[in-house]
């Protein structure tokens, strides 16, 4: 076995290890003897990459960075079908202004709904990346905090974009626009509704999931309701409609 090879062993089998076990706020605990024997690598060759336990940690917080953000897509498929079955039997009603804005908040709950779930099935995932997150800001100033801090941070970044994204598909539809006063960016309503999300996941009990998916729900209409106003310069008349109908009508994924 190459270098290379002991080193991908190595990483890859301890950050399965942690993913699957979760992470506590240290490392100490760790054994390179129980590594060596898990990833099934040469002792000496182990021991060549990294003479020091602080060197193998340093290597394996930087590994965990690089994946550290639970996978989260934008269930595309999924969420263009629950929007095409609420909306079109209702597309009339974006016509009036008032009936547009409670349909919208309306699908904005219901959305919330299955999007928190799926979250809340990596509350494992999300309770490591926290402990990963602690733990990064904790190290003293190295290249390895540097480039964790700088992995986490990316994939933050990929996240938010795609939600930011689909926030500009949607308001583009329903012709809302942010409420000028508050100064608020579309970045910033992303970052309250992960907060949302997030922060309910990880105080969700098991006792009473449906709790936590209510208040989800009625926290993010409450977070759009209170950002967002209808945009009185877009015009709803029938070809608005019709052209709304038909981008439904004719894609399997909006985002």
């Amino acid at each position: 076995m190459s270098e290379a090879q002991t080193r991908e062993a190595a990483l890859r089998t301890t950050v399965a290890e942690i993913r699957e076990n979760g992470l506590p706020l240290g490392l100490e605990h760790l054994s390179m003897e129980d590594v060596i024997r898990e990833a099934e690598v040469s002792r000496t060759a182990f021991y060549r990459l990294w003479p020091q336990k602080d060197q193998f940690i340093g290597d394996l917080i930087v590994e965990l960075a690089k994946e550290a953000l639970p996978t989260q897509n934008t269930q595309g498929s999924e969420a263009t079908g629950q929007l095409k079955e609420s909306l079109l039997p209702r597309i009339g009603e974006l016509r009036d202004a008032d009936a547009r804005w409670q349909l919208i908040i309306s699908l904005v709950a219901s959305a919330t709904t299955p999007d928190f779930e799926r979250t809340a099935a990596l509350a494992g995932q999300w309770r490591t990346y926290f402990a990963l997150t602690s733990l990064t800001m904790s190290l003293p100033d190295s290249d390895v905090k540097e480039v964790a801090q700088q992995e986490i941070g990316n994939a933050e970044k990929r996240y938010r974009e795609r939600l930011v994204a689909n926030y500009a598909l949607l308001m583009n539809m329903f012709g809302i626009r942010l409420r000028g006063q508050l100064d608020m960016t579309l970045d910033d309503v992303a970052d309250l509704l992960i907060a949302l999300i997030r922060g309910l996941v990880l105080r969700n009990r098991a006792d009473s999931p449906s709790r936590s998916s209510s208040l989800a729900s009625r926290g993010a209409a409450a977070i759009v309701a209170y950002c967002f106003e209808n945009d009185p310069t877009v015009l709803w008349d029938d070809d608005r409609i019709d052209s709304i109908r038909a981008t439904l009508d004719s894609t399997t994924d909006l985002f």
